[in-house]
């Protein structure tokens, strides 16, 4: 289960000391750091392409979309960009966890995606069918993998 907005905002604030149960939390600000978060979170997607599946139009109570390595990442960056408009003076751990956890996500988003091949993709010239007749690749055999779905291709041999 993913974390929830309110939930990524509170831990947000915990880091910056501000936790919810020693602090009164105005609404506002709650909401202040929902909208900080959208608009982290969509900036890391156009200038870095990291895609999170954050929940932009989701309420407080809804869904973030986030994993738990991302949520992280999104809590703690947002602790760094929002704490000095609290007045909090942020630990060098606190900034270091913040640059480690985004930098994890860039090597994550770098990382290309295992895809096989399409049974509609010549084998090419190189490829021995060995006395079988099929210029074709053979289907794909693991379902974990993406394969284009938009094809109506009968898998059968």
């Amino acid at each position: 289960m993913s974390y929830t907005i309110r939930e990524v905002a509170n831990e947000m604030f915990r880091e910056l000391g501000l936790a919810e149960y020693d602090f009164d939390l105005d609404p506002d600000e709650v909401q202040t750091a929902k909208t900080r978060m959208r608009g982290l979170v969509a900036r890391w997607q156009l200038k870095h392409g990291i895609q999170l599946g954050f929940n932009f139009g989701g309420d407080l109570e809804d869904d973030s979309g986030l994993s738990d390595a991302a949520a992280e990442a999104v809590w703690l960056n947002l602790a760094v960009n929002v704490g000095p408009g609290f007045g909090k003076t942020l630990k060098p751990e606190t900034k270091q966890n913040a640059k480690d956890a985004f930098e994890s996500l860039l090597i994550a988003a770098a990382q290309p995606q295992s895809m096989q091949q399409p049974r509609t993709l010549p084998r090419g010239a190189g490829a021995k069918t060995w006395g079988l007749s099929r210029p074709f690749n053979k289907p794909p055999t693991d379902d974990q993998l993406p394969v284009n779905s938009g094809d109506d291709i009968n898998f059968e041999a």
